[in-house]
């Protein structure tokens, strides 16, 4: 992908790392492979994608990363063990990016929205109440 970009535009200004899921697994069923595929999609990825992107934008002393993250970053939901473990490590992954990339003149942001009705989260609008917060 970003090959591609460089090939086209030869730089990249602003990454946006918006790739997520949540398997919505119980915690006495989770496994280990349900456990890494979600770090692996939603902390991994972005950290890659993240030191790739820098590169380029540090050559040219100009650029941003948006991380998103998530309301479970900082509030445990049921089902989501993982999927809070990986949000809570963006929220950390941000900030240690944006200092140490900051002097560079890359900016590192992350937004945590609260509940937008999709795919992912409609079984949470089928139950009202644990859209109370």
């Amino acid at each position: 992908m970003l090959s591609h970009i460089y090939s086209v535009s030869g730089k990249i200004d602003i990454l946006v790392n918006g790739a997520g899921i949540n398997l919505r697994t119980s915690a006495d069923e989770l496994t280990l492979e349900q456990w890494q595929k979600t770090i692996d999609i939603n902390l991994t990825a972005p950290y890659q994608l993240s030191q790739l992107a820098v590169k380029k934008m540090k050559e040219s002393g100009w650029g941003r990363i948006i991380n998103i993250a998530s309301l479970q970053s900082l509030r445990a939901f049921d089902n989501s063990i993982p999927y809070g473990a990986s949000k809570g490590g963006v929220m950390q992954l941000t900030r240690a990016l944006a200092q140490a990339y900051s002097k560079d003149g890359v900016l590192v942001n992350a937004i945590a929205p609260g509940f937008f009705r999709t795919n992912l989260t409609e079984s949470l609008y089928q139950d009202l109440k644990k859209l109370r917060i």
